[in-house]
């Protein structure tokens, strides 16, 4: 965790990396390589959902790496992580 990035690894998993100080077009080319074996149809929709959510993070305040918490629910594959 550090104020501009959350990397979460997870042992047999994709890791999870988001870096808030790559630039816009660097956001949407990662995001886009997310979703590249889904049908087009939802892999188009998806893309622009989690682009527009990757940007909003981007210009939110910096991470409050001090305050931070996080919660895996077992049986859910659900992590929640909070600043």
């Amino acid at each position: 965790m550090e104020a501009r990035r959350i990397t979460l690894a997870v042992p047999n998993r994709r890791t999870l990396d988001i870096d808030l100080d790559i630039s816009d077009a660097e956001i949407a080319s990662r995001v886009s390589g997310l979703f590249a074996a889904t049908k087009l149809s939802d892999q188009e929709k998806r893309k622009e959902v989690e682009t527009t959510r990757m940007l909003q993070l981007k210009r939110q305040r910096d991470f409050q790496v001090d305050n931070t918490d996080a919660e895996w629910k077992i049986g859910t594959d659900t992590v929640s992580i909070f600043l």
